[in-house]
């Protein structure tokens, strides 16, 4: 059936009004989702990447694993797995040290290798005032050089060194120096010598000695260790309560 050109122009003008919309739509898809082949939207696979554990998987058991929990203290159990270090004072280099001498010494009675005991009068403390020796412990050594005065304004010698520390319970060696002590002439025989008039008899030679009780000072030369006080005192302890009493 013919139409007429009016009728031609307005078919053509509503066919193109019904496929502009679909036209629009298929344009727009290009930089969207993807359509698939049924005409569904296909969705994204889940990424891990955007941080969000899975929810198809159970959760992790966050006391597992060998960074699970806090991490342990530096040296727990002791050195090398030893346990704990035994408690112990360092007495450095330099330290002086005021003891006493238990007796005389005398050059008229001491020789060379002679023994030598002298007590500590005085507490040792170390700077910040912690005590490094108790006032008690003995130092225990020998005399080294022994010669009397052998003349008028001669001055005797009379060297001491001490090479062990004696508390009870144990026994530490030490290098101990005598830097000051009281070194005095026999009174009797220095002034016999002194009014002598040099004849037969005189007195030629007078000893020279340190009394008992006087201060001497003594002068570590290397460093030692001694124990704790307090476990100076367990072991003081522990010996009383294993001695066996005296008989009277």
């Amino acid at each position: 059936m013919a139409m007429s050109g009016s009728q031609g122009r307005f078919l053509a003008g509503m066919l193109c009004i019904s496929i502009a919309p679909a036209c629009g739509a298929e344009r727009e898809s290009g930089g969207g989702e993807a359509l698939g082949g049924d005409g569904a939207v296909e969705q994204p696979e889940p990424s891990s990447e955007d941080g969000e554990d899975d929810p198809s998987q159970p959760p992790g058991d966050a006391g597992e694993g060998p960074e699970s929990g806090p991490p342990l203290p530096g040296g727990a159990g002791g050195v090398d797995g030893a346990g704990e270090v035994p408690l112990g004072v360092r007495v450095p280099s330099g330290t002086l040290v005021t003891v006493a001498a238990a007796d005389d010494l005398s050059t008229a009675t001491h020789i060379v290798g002679d023994p030598v005991m002298a007590r500590v009068v005085r507490d040792v403390v170390d700077p910040e005032g912690a005590v490094l020796l108790p006032a008690g412990v003995l130092l225990l050594g020998r005399v080294a050089a022994s010669a009397s005065s052998g003349g008028p304004g001669e001055r005797p010698v009379l060297e001491v060194y001490f090479e062990t520390l004696s508390a009870p319970g144990y026994e530490v060696p030490i290098e101990g120096e005598v830097v000051s002590r009281m070194l005095m002439l026999d009174p009797v025989l220095e002034r016999a010598r002194s009014s002598a008039s040099g004849g037969s008899g005189s007195v030629t030679e007078v000893p020279g000695f340190i009394p008992a009780g006087s201060p001497i000072v003594v002068q570590t030369r290397a460093p030692f260790v001694v124990p704790a006080a307090d476990a100076e005192a367990d072991t003081a302890s522990e010996e009383a309560t294993e001695a066996p009493p005296r008989l009277h």
